[in-house]
């Protein structure tokens, strides 16, 4: 996975500041101004919907070496919610600040832009994963697309999954029920290993047919 190298963590320490959320404390809500980018130095954040019922979409979760904050490039108007999973340890950077250096860094700049490309093309998937599939296929795309290759920085190794059956449902807009079940077939047939607060994809072509 693309992350931003910790070279250039010292970079964004000297134009911007850091700070630590605490789990559960919001950094900023879903329609607020900014301007500034933000760096996960080390802990997770969530990104999520609230909608006018109050209900949460999670559209992804993201660690160490990634970037958020990327409508400070554009209309500074933030269209989610972020949240700290586990003690997170941020820099922000006002993007003004930083534009002296992508301009003279161009690998600062190749993975700045594969990074906000990263964070919107998982945003259209999981878009699609909650319009068009149904709740067999949900589960199954969301564990392909999560464990296929390692993300330490989540947590995510050998096809395993570090959450909860709630909180896989909160990512997929399912009732938990709907996703106890689907889970347990899943396990019948072989394609998941089920543990306390986490989810092995055991079968990942068995996985990828059941999204045919």
């Amino acid at each position: 996975m693309t992350k931003l190298s910790s070279k250039y963590y010292p970079l964004f320490e000297e134009v911007g500041t850091q700070f630590t959320l605490r789990a559960g404390t919001v950094l900023y809500m879903q329609g607020d101004q900014s301007s500034n980018l933000y760096l996960v130095k080390s802990g997770r954040v969530r990104m999520f919907y609230i909608g006018e019922n109050g209900k949460e979409i999670t559209y992804r979760i993201i660690g160490e070496g990634q970037l958020i904050g990327e409508a400070a490039f554009l209309s500074h108007l933030q269209q989610a919610t972020i949240s700290a999973v586990i003690d997170t340890t941020l820099i922000t950077c006002p993007i003004q600040t930083l534009y002296p250096y992508t301009c003279s860094h161009s690998e600062l700049n190749r993975v700045i832009f594969e990074l906000l490309t990263k964070n919107y093309t998982e945003l259209c998937n999981q878009i699609k994963r909650l319009t068009i599939n149904d709740s067999a296929k949900r589960v199954a795309s969301y564990l392909v697309d999560l464990t296929e290759t390692d993300q330490e920085e989540l947590g995510i190794v050998n096809h395993t999954l570090p959450y909860t059956q709630e909180e896989l449902s909160v990512c997929l807009n399912l009732h938990r029920t709907t996703v106890a079940r689907v889970l347990a077939d899943f396990a019948r047939k072989g394609l998941v290993r089920l543990g306390y607060r986490k989810i092995q994809a055991a079968d990942m072509d068995g996985l990828r047919n059941v999204l045919r």
